[in-house]
């Protein structure tokens, strides 16, 4: 990492991430970082070439811009931005002195979930996403745990984001169990409307209130946590 101005070694943690496999055992193969490579080559190739892009536009373009764009839609792109939370990933006295000035440079977790486009807390709030931690069972993981859909994982997980330059999934990186994902209310209740909308317009308010009683609520909410997992 020719940007790692901590001036820590990350090669040895980060080569046995590439190795990592889809079921998180060590792949000796090292094929998933070549489907990696392969599927960044694409999707850089895709926006140097977009046909929407003029040519003076095209001209202003160079590889660390594109994937510098690319990174930072990795935790902040079709949906909202991703809130992480940092446990024993830092000494306390670095993560105060970088809050408290910009003389310093970031520590390289920092600077990975930032260019990632992901919001670093530095408290645990109802909206938290993510705990991104060295171990289980800190006091701020066991507060973190009672947030809905707030996932904990290993640093694993932030780095194969960082270097995939995509989403990865949380499942092999987890510490401890998998989160309950529980669908708000409200949205329940949208969505409900907008499947119930699709019914005849001449059918009368009986017919509708039958529809309202043949909606399976429990049904619908196991649906919406097997998408949102």
């Amino acid at each position: 990492d020719v940007n790692n101005s901590s001036g820590e070694d990350l090669t040895e943690e980060q080569g046995e991430i590439s190795k990592r496999n889809k079921n998180g055992n060590i792949d000796e193969t090292g094929e998933e970082q070549l489907l990696w490579t392969g599927s960044i080559l694409k999707r850089l190739h895709a926006r140097y070439y977009n046909e929407a892009l003029s040519e003076d536009d095209r001209n202003k373009l160079n590889v660390p811009l594109i994937l510098s764009e690319m990174r930072k839609e990795v935790l902040s792109g079709s949906f909202s931005q991703a809130k992480v939370l940092l446990s024993g990933l830092i000494p306390l006295h670095l993560q105060k002195s970088y809050i408290s000035t910009t003389q310093i440079p970031r520590p390289p977790v920092i600077r990975y979930a930032e260019e990632l486009k992901a919001k670093v807390m530095n408290n645990i709030g109802d909206d938290l996403t993510h705990v991104i931690a060295a171990k289980d069972g800190t006091d701020k993981i066991l507060r973190a745990r009672r947030i809905s859909g707030c996932s904990i994982v290993k640093i694993g997980w932030l780095m194969e984001c960082y270097w995939s330059i995509s989403q990865r999934n949380l499942g092999p990186h987890y510490l401890g169990p998998e989160p309950v994902r529980q669908v708000d209310d409200q949205k329940e209740d949208l969505l409900k409307k907008l499947l119930l909308s699709g019914s005849d317009d001449d059918d009368d308010d009986d017919d509708d209130e039958d529809d309202d009683d043949d909606f399976d609520l429990e049904d619908f909410k196991r649906k919406m946590r097997e998408r949102q997992s």
